[in-house]
């Protein structure tokens, strides 16, 4: 567990020393959509936020890689949002894959004060599920992150949008409707 935790922290630190502000908020070359031809789905870019698409999904950042703090940590006032996708999923294909996915992230993560909602998805007919937890691995003495994922499935493969920021930030609910943003901006290509 602590070693999941150590790779992270690790993947998460280098994300943010590779070039996170190339695609920034100024950029005169920011598109409006992220297009994703590998896993074939294309994504809004949230106004005002870094983009970096290094691991093959895009994750962003309301902060710049000058901001990033040491080691993977959040700064105050700190968000990210990765766009993730759960590879092992079980033979149905039903809303039950999207729930093992967000019991697996849950686990993964050390999750505890677990929130579990249905929500409707961004393609149309299919269901979303919004977990929503927290965790220390992350955070600064004493604070926790906050964790909202929300899973749902396209063509057989359960995708997610992971939010993460401090508990207790006046933002967070700024943050999620970014999310929500995102998710709703979904778009098989």
């Amino acid at each position: 567990m602590q070693l999941n935790r150590l790779w992270s922290g690790l993947i998460l630190a280098s994300m943010l020393v590779i070039d996170v502000h190339a695609a920034g908020p100024l950029s005169a070359r920011r598109p409006e959509r992220i297009r994703n031809r590998k896993y074939g789905f294309s994504v809004v870019f949230p106004k005002a936020w870094y983009v970096w698409e290094g691991a093959g999904l895009p994750t962003f950042f309301n902060y710049s890689a000058e901001d990033a703090p040491p080691q993977g940590l959040l700064p105050p006032h700190g968000a990210s949002i990765a766009v993730i996708m759960c590879r092992h999923l079980p033979k149905e294909r039903d809303t039950d894959d999207v729930s093992a996915c967000a019991d697996r992230e849950v686990r993964a993560r050390s999750g505890v004060t677990v929130g579990k909602r249905e929500i409707s998805g961004p393609v149309s007919g299919a269901p979303a599920l919004w977990v929503d937890f927290e965790e220390r691995a992350l955070a600064r003495e004493g604070d926790a992150v906050r964790l909202v994922v929300i899973f749902w499935q396209l063509g057989g493969r359960a995708f997610g949008a992971r939010l993460e920021y401090i508990k207790g930030d006046p933002d967070g609910p700024r943050y999620e409707r970014t999310m929500i943003d995102v998710v709703e901006s979904f778009r098989p290509l």
